[in-house]
């Protein structure tokens, strides 16, 4: 409500608002109502919820309203008038609009003093008789005159008044206002006014106002309309007053106050107003938890108070690496050196401790708000020593103490203060060997200039002017004696009227080679030499997806939800075709290599059937079956067995082996699309249809936690290539079970920010493989993205492996 004030004065009329109240009354030269005379402050004139009311000043004691002396507050209505002093102020009140007339008090005629007629009895019978003059008499004539009109006034007064009764009587209403609770004050009023009839009222048709109150409960004012024939019936209610709520919060104070989610203060808050009843509160205060909570207000103008006490959101962690000094990293943010103790959020944290001279180490916290966390010691190793070894011609197959490790150019990281042998070999050229020993931490370029080998071929064809082309490029005529290079080389041969007829040989260092071709004369009928389609099926089973060369990006952004420290967004180039398997390894066919096998179960459901992958295998074993896999091919097996553990042989074969990080990540984000992909369906988290076997509903009674509202069916593991192909046509690169990667584990890569990562085959040394894949585990949306990586050296239940080779 917002009410306008006209206060008309002698010579002046002034406007206000309610913004003004309360308004003050006097002689004052600053009161709002100037009066003429009287004190300078004589009274007040204020609001109370929407009713005014005019209070009489301290001290003040020539205030009437109505005629009343005041000597406490009264409420105002229109038509009322208050003298004060010798003014008088006339109230008028029309909805918003208050008229306040000043005039000046008019004097009261005084009355004369009673006195008896002039002369007393005596002098009257004293003085002269022709002074006085006789009062006429009346006769009785004229008093029963007199007394008869009087009788008739008065029996029409009564005829009118039972007339009006019996109007009033016929035409009037019965009304019954109920008012919850009861109320302490209640009226009714209205022109013509109301008749009180036992617990109802009698009134005619009209409006009337209803006026009720009780101590801690607002002031009721309604309107209400008579109307119609029979019972007019009314239910009112009125409103409790707001509490006054007192809060505080411990151990600080400051927590911002959401009553119903709207903000209203922060602790401490003293005497606010809050409407009475439930109302939902939430306390906010940085690092601590936020608290929810149903509070019930009494109301009724009473107060209350409430206490809350927070939960910090942190734990304490304190940090300590050997040798001290190491700086802690969370993500990209620098959070101090060891010996360290720090506050972290409750949750999940990764942490990287790196020192100059020593290799960065990733430790992983699960901090619990309120605790106190003491990890172990962080022991680090000193760092590795990088190589980029380089030669001309670049390609050259290049091992370390034994182990293959890529082809140049490479970089290669090296264990420090022990000597190493670098083995350089390239077909056609002569091995170069090195042996090194560096510093923690030290980078080195190697560059090697690799010398060929030749080797004689006595080439003898039919017809001996035959043409000869070595490698696509023309040499001559095809009898004769060739001096190549001690590598692979493709020899045509064509004469004209013959079929062209194609010899591949590789010329050794130490003996010489002859070469028969006798050229098919044109036209006849000549064998037609098949050529192998670009994906393969191996005896096993495995049915092999050809991919590379191939340039693209591994990581994932910053600003990717759910992204982990370990995600280093970088360029990847491989430069060497590969063959990748369309879906996981089964238990039928693991088990064909090793029969005792078996993968277990989960919550009484099986992973042992022999269509499920198999799982509960660790990285060796793995390792071990692509060995036996590639002698079933004839393949030259990829690994070598070194204690208790498998190696790549150096130089790299083509047998079966576990894929690389780089070539599973482009296997399942690039192949087959125009654009990578960030999750193994299309679209955002969480998957709207059915693209894999992750923890889903049918889950919730085993796993921690589900995708909502998703049902894949498959408790635990499903049957390989349950769920459609991705467009590379590779099956459960996400869902059912995380896969073994050959290389092993670093949480960051070697190269540089910006440099081109080419042919990565992971660190040197570590004691963790990479794991690639979500599986029927996982349900958050960091687990489920193309990008996350994990890590073990230990079998697991949701952890099996496809296999992968080089094309040649």
């Amino acid at each position: 409500m917002s009410r306008f004030f006209t206060i008309y004065l002698h010579d002046e009329v002034r406007e206000y608002s309610d913004r003004d109240l309360p308004l003050t009354v006097g002689s004052g030269a600053d009161a709002h109502i100037s009066l003429t005379d009287g004190s300078p402050l004589e009274a007040h004139i204020a609001d109370s919820r929407g009713h005014l009311f005019l209070q009489p000043a301290d001290g003040a004691t020539s205030v009437y309203h109505n005629d009343t002396r005041l000597s406490s507050s009264v409420w105002i209505k229109s038509g009322d008038s208050s003298r004060i002093a010798g003014n008088i102020l006339h109230f008028y009140i029309s909805g918003d609009r208050v008229e306040i007339r000043l005039s000046a008090a008019e004097e009261t005629a005084l009355a004369p003093p009673l006195a008896p007629p002039p002369g007393s009895l005596r002098n009257q019978s004293d003085g002269a008789e022709g002074n006085r003059k006789k009062l006429p008499r009346s006769s009785g004539e004229s008093k029963r005159a007199s007394g008869g009109k009087k009788r008739r006034y008065l029996a029409g007064g009564i005829f009118l008044l039972l007339l009006a009764a019996a109007v009033f009587v016929l035409t009037a209403r019965s009304v019954e206002v109920r008012v919850k609770p009861a109320p302490e004050e209640f009226s009714i009023s209205g022109f013509p006014p109301v008749f009180k009839f036992g617990q109802r009222f009698l009134a005619i048709k009209g409006e009337y106002t209803v006026q009720a109150s009780r101590q801690g409960y607002q002031d009721l004012t309604e309107t209400i309309s008579v109307k119609g024939n029979g019972l007019n019936q009314f239910s009112l209610i009125l409103e409790k007053l707001p509490g006054l709520v007192d809060m505080v919060s411990s151990p600080v104070d400051g927590a911002q106050v959401f009553i119903d989610d709207f903000l209203v203060g922060v602790t401490p808050l003293a005497g606010f107003e809050v409407s009475a009843g439930e109302h939902g509160l939430r306390l906010v205060k940085e690092r601590y938890l936020a608290l929810d909570q149903q509070i019930q207000v009494e109301g009724l103008g009473r107060k209350q108070h409430f206490e809350f006490v927070l939960q910090p959101a942190w734990g304490e962690v304190t940090l300590a690496s050997d040798p001290a000094g190491a700086v802690v990293f969370a993500g990209e943010t620098e959070l101090g050196r060891t010996p360290l103790t720090i506050d972290l959020p409750g949750g999940e944290h990764i942490l990287i401790l790196r020192k100059e001279g020593f290799s960065a180490v990733e430790v992983e916290l699960e901090v619990e708000a309120g605790g106190h966390h003491t990890p172990n010691r962080v022991v680090l190793s000193p760092a590795p020593a990088t190589v980029i070894v380089e030669s001309d011609p670049a390609g050259a197959a290049v091992s370390v103490d034994g182990a293959f490790k890529g082809t140049t150019p490479v970089t290669l990281f090296l264990s420090p203060e022990e000597q190493h042998r670098i083995s350089l070999s390239l077909s056609g050229h002569e091995e170069r060997k090195s042996l090194l020993t560096l510093e923690p931490g030290v980078s080195r370029e190697l560059s090697f200039t690799l010398q060929p080998e030749y080797g004689i071929v006595f080439v003898s064809t039919e017809p001996p002017d035959a043409e000869l082309l070595i490698d696509g490029k023309p040499h001559g005529q095809a009898t004769g004696r060739l001096r190549l290079t001690a590598r692979k080389h493709t020899l045509t041969v064509k004469a004209r009227g013959y079929e062209i007829a194609t010899r591949t040989i590789t010329p050794s260092k130490a003996n010489s080679r002859q070469v028969n071709i006798r050229l098919k004369p044109a036209g006849k009928a000549a064998g037609l030499q098949s050529t192998a389609s670009k994906n393969k099926m191996a005896t096993a089973g495995h049915k092999m997806i050809r991919l590379g060369p191939a340039v693209f990006t591994m990581g994932a952004s910053r600003r990717e939800p759910g992204r982990r420290a370990n995600e280093q967004e970088r360029q990847v180039e491989i430069t060497r075709p590969f063959y990748l398997a369309a879906r996981e390894v089964t238990n039928d066919e693991f088990r064909r290599f090793k029969p005792e096998h078996r993968s277990g179960h989960v919550g009484g459901q099986t992973l042992d059937n022999g269509h499920q992958p198999v799982v509960m295998l660790s990285w060796e074993d793995a390792a071990r079956y692509c060995n036996w896999l590639s002698k079933q091919e004839g393949f030259s097996p990829f690994y070598r067995e070194e204690k208790t553990t498998m190696v790549a042989v150096s130089p790299a074969t083509n047998g079966y082996r576990l894929p690389f990080e780089s070539e599973w990540a482009y296997g399942a984000r690039v192949a087959g699309r125009k654009n990578p992909s960030r999750y193994p369906w299309e679209g955002t988290f969480p998957p709207k249809t059915l693209s894999g076997n992750y923890a889903d509903e049918s889950a919730r009674s085993i796993l921690p936690a589900v995708i909502r509202s998703y049902n894949d069916k498959f408790m635990v593991t499903a049957p390989v290539a349950s769920f459609s192909a991705n467009q590379g046509g590779f099956f459960d690169m996400g869902g059912n079970v995380s896969e073994w990667c050959h290389d092993l584990y670093a949480p960051q890569s070697s190269v540089g920010v910006g440099v081109r990562d080419v042919d990565p085959t992971g660190p040197a040394t570590g004691t963790h493989h990479v794991i690639r894949g979500s599986s029927w585990r996982d349900s958050s949306i960091t687990e489920l993205r193309f990008s996350y990586r994990a890590y073990s050296r230990s079998p697991g239940n949701d952890i099996g492996f496809r296999v992968a080779r080089y094309d040649r």
